[in-house]
This record gives C-alpha cells, structure tokens and sequence, in this order.
C-alpha cells in the first residue's frame, strides 16, 4: 500500500504465439509476441468500498504486418466487500 487509503499494483505478461501451419494468404510463418503491462490504483473511499482505477498497455509483435497491434485500455469500476 502507498498509504492506509491507497494501493497500487504493477504487472506484466509475455506470451509467445507460435502458429503450426504457414499462413496461406501470405505465404508466411506467423509467430506472435504479445506484450502486456498493467497499473491499477485502488483507493478507499469508505468502509468496504474502494475506487480502482486501471491502465493495461498490449503490443503484439507479429511476424506478419497486419496482425501487429498496440492498443491501450484505460477502465474503472468500484469493490465493495460485504
């Protein structure tokens, strides 16, 4: 916790993606690289109740052009423990 009110939490994925056959339209191998990093910060607004707030990153690296992609995802929600 970053105080009594506040945590925060880092992670990270690798995932490789080999594909067994070659890719008929372009005649190519595809293996992807898939990257993700995400932050969440929660923070207690009252008893049993927090605000959390999330960042994820995604990179896939694809041997084949148009399946490479970089997205990222910004989300809320609220947790209530009862």
């Amino acid at each position: 916790p970053v105080s009594k009110k506040i945590k925060w939490s880092v992670s990270g994925e690798y995932f490789r993606q080999g594909f067994v056959k070659t890719n008929s339209a372009y005649e190519k191998a595809r293996t992807d690289d898939i990257m993700t990093v995400s932050s969440l910060v929660a923070v207690n607004i009252f008893t049993n109740c927090e605000l959390q707030l999330q960042y994820t990153y995604v990179n896939d690296a694809a041997t084949i052009g148009v399946y490479k992609y970089n997205r990222g995802i910004y989300s809320a929600g609220l947790k209530y423990e009862f």
